[in-house]
């Protein structure tokens, strides 16, 4: 199977079970592991490697950031909510601030006076 790059762990079996959000060593050096871990070769990971990124969450398709009162309101407004593409609350409407992570099943219409207007709008006959 498609093998990744070596990982970080504690013994193979953990280097192997936690690749997705383990640390890698493209070197094969011990030295490149977090204290108390040793690099392993032969990792098979089924999934993209998220080491490093702030949640789990973040690994699958997410949309930029998004302004919202809360995570919760930023996730389901994406659609027509204000985007924050440098995770900035100042870049947020006031009473809003920038959430990261947020899934957007749609693609985004801020700015549009509706949604019709988003997509393709033949010429007049």
């Amino acid at each position: 199977g498609y093998t990744a790059p070596n990982f970080c762990g504690s013994s193979w079996t953990n280097a192997n079970d936690n690749c997705a959000t383990g640390a890698p060593c493209p070197g094969a050096q011990d030295s490149e592991c977090p204290d108390g871990q040793s690099c392993f070769g032969g990792i098979t990971c089924p999934t993209p490697t998220t080491y490093g990124s702030t949640s789990a969450a973040t690994s699958g398709y997410t949309a930029p950031n998004f302004c919202g009162s809360s995570w919760t309101n930023a996730n389901d407004n994406c659609a027509t909510g204000a985007p924050c593409p440098g995770a900035q609350d100042s870049e947020c409407p006031d009473g809003q601030s920038c959430f990261g992570g947020i899934t957007c099943p749609t693609p985004t219409t801020y700015g549009s006076t509706s949604a019709a207007t988003s997509g393709y709008t033949a010429p007049n006959f």
